[in-house]
């Protein structure tokens, strides 16, 4: 499964997912190379947001081309 879970400033980030029994069978990679092909046509830019220790899921935005450009660093406040 995959789509675009929201468009800001022209940016669109694709979300994927794909259930274990069909992992590793290039599914995933065809589904964001097709979702980031329309969002180009339409003049968005897709975006891939992704765990760095989701070393699958990195793999997949590898062989579709996206390159990191930026990392973000969530931080959890706790209050005592």
């Amino acid at each position: 499964m995959g789509y675009v879970s929201n468009i800001i400033d022209n940016l669109a980030n694709i979300v994927i997912q794909t259930e274990e029994e069909y992992r590793n069978l290039g599914y995933a990679t065809k589904v964001v190379e097709k979702i980031s092909r329309e969002c180009i046509q339409k003049g968005i830019i897709p975006t891939y947001w992704v765990e760095t220790k989701n070393k699958i899921s990195m793999n997949v935005a590898k062989n579709v081309g996206f390159r990191l450009i930026s990392k973000e660093i969530v931080l959890k406040v706790i209050e005592k």
